[in-house]
């Protein structure tokens, strides 16, 4: 069931994509890209927690910290956990995103073609195809990895923290909604969390509006991190 869902999280943007692209009049590659990101700007933090967090929470509510903690040490533990928590969410999304860029710019239906800008809107990081494609497609490759191993880590803190799995599973996306909301209706939808992972969704953006949102969430793991040095020792006793 696992290795299912990382290929269909692996797959699911791509074939999206192909199904609006196959439906619309497009203009260019990158606006093929740019619908390959719809699913992230949804529902992202589902899937991110569910690659990891979500199977591995099984051994916080089993007793398997508790029978394993004689044998192994807790602290190395934990930071093969939390070491796990970021690569591996990472390494799917950015799997993903690469999948998607290859078939907009390589086996798509324009055939290969260099990324560049589309010819009806610029959007964040489009600035970066003025110097190479192939550097735009890496650093955005890297930005849906370093979102999702943030996302990942957060649940795991509140897993940590709480020992509730749905606390784990639900808050990331909760947040994320509530600071695109928020900030959406205070007027500055650049600086939304939506349009930090999408970055199609604001056009004419400059590239470090995509990094507020992401700062927002680094404090919030930040505070986690406080949380959870301050409360040890009730963290100690759910495991």
């Amino acid at each position: 069931m696992w290795w299912g869902l990382v290929l269909a999280v692996v797959v699911a943007p791509t074939l999206v994509a192909a199904s609006m692209g196959a439906g619309s009049i497009l203009d260019s590659p990158m606006t093929l890209f740019s619908l390959s990101f719809e699913i992230q700007a949804l529902i992202g933090p589902l899937l991110v927690v569910a690659l990891y967090v979500v199977p591995i929470s099984e051994q916080f509510t089993n007793g398997w910290f508790l029978y394993t903690r004689t044998r192994q040490d807790l602290r190395h533990r934990l930071l093969a956990l939390t070491l796990h928590s970021t690569a591996i969410p990472a390494a799917v999304m950015m799997a993903a995103t690469l999948l998607s860029a290859l078939y907009a710019f390589g086996f798509g239906p324009f055939g290969v073609a260099l990324p560049g800008p589309s010819s009806s809107d610029y959007a964040t990081f489009t600035q970066l195809t003025a110097a190479s494609g192939i550097l735009y497609v890496a650093v955005v490759v890297m930005w849906q990895g370093l979102w999702a191993a943030i996302f990942s880590l957060v649940a795991f803190g509140l897993l940590l923290l709480t020992g509730r799995r749905a606390v784990a599973f639900a808050i990331p996306l909760v947040l994320y909604w509530v600071d695109n909301a928020v900030i959406g209706a205070a007027g500055q939808a650049s600086f939304r969390s939506v349009s930090s992972i999408n970055p199609f969704t604001v056009t004419q953006s400059p590239i470090w509006t995509a990094a507020v949102p992401l700062l927002w969430w680094v404090g919030i793991l930040v505070m986690l991190a406080a949380l959870l040095h301050h409360r040890r020792g009730e963290v100690t006793t759910l495991l």
